[in-house]
């Protein structure tokens, strides 16, 4: 994971005390994790309003209790439907108890998923998130997942795309986007962009 701000936007306000909050405490548990998502898109193309705080964590089966007990002061966990997850390597939810805020956890499944961990970076206060190139390839392969019809994720990948350095090299992108079966999307944002 990098340690430098490559972002000049940061998590505020509620949205930053239960990012925070979460990073903090798998933080502490030795897990690894990042912001991904509508927010990750917000902080490095353009900002938009979201529901919740998506996350990607690696969360052994062995630590299912650890983590749950963890949290459990500050989120509301249901455990058996988090333990039961974590041990599927399935996603689950769980929502602070101060600002009702939903937190999505998704595991790591795939070496895609292992490479966003790996390229995260850190932005303030203190939480890592996964880097602009990695959310415009995850926001592809979602807005494929959703039949290519969401405005809305289409909105935030012409974000990302359009805040793109101009100079950064596009080819590993293409050969990763190639990779996740959506290099014809990224060609066509690139002609929309």
């Amino acid at each position: 994971m990098s340690t430098h701000n490559s972002s000049p936007l940061v998590l505020r306000g509620d949205f930053g005390e239960v990012a925070a909050d979460f990073s903090r405490e798998l933080t502490a548990l030795g897990l690894e994790h990042c912001i991904v998502g509508s927010v990750a898109s917000s902080i490095y193309g353009m900002a938009r309003a979201t529901a919740d705080i998506d996350f990607v964590a690696d969360i052994p089966a062995n630590q299912a209790v650890e983590f749950i007990d963890a949290l459990a002061p500050i989120f509301h966990v249901d455990s058996d439907t988090v333990g039961s997850a974590i041990r599927a390597r399935d996603s689950f939810n769980i929502i602070h108890r101060k600002h009702l805020i939903k937190v999505d956890c998704f595991p790591v499944t795939t070496l895609f998923d292992r490479e966003v961990l790996r390229r995260s970076a850190i932005v303030d206060p203190g939480i890592p998130v996964s880097s602009p190139d990695d959310t415009l390839l995850a926001k592809l392969v979602w807005f494929r997942l959703g039949n290519e019809v969401s405005e809305r994720q289409w909105a935030d990948l012409l974000g990302l795309a359009r805040s793109r350095d101009p100079e950064a090299d596009w080819l590993p992108v293409e050969r990763h986007a190639d990779e996740l079966g959506v290099l014809d999307l990224l060609r066509r944002l690139r002609d929309s962009a």
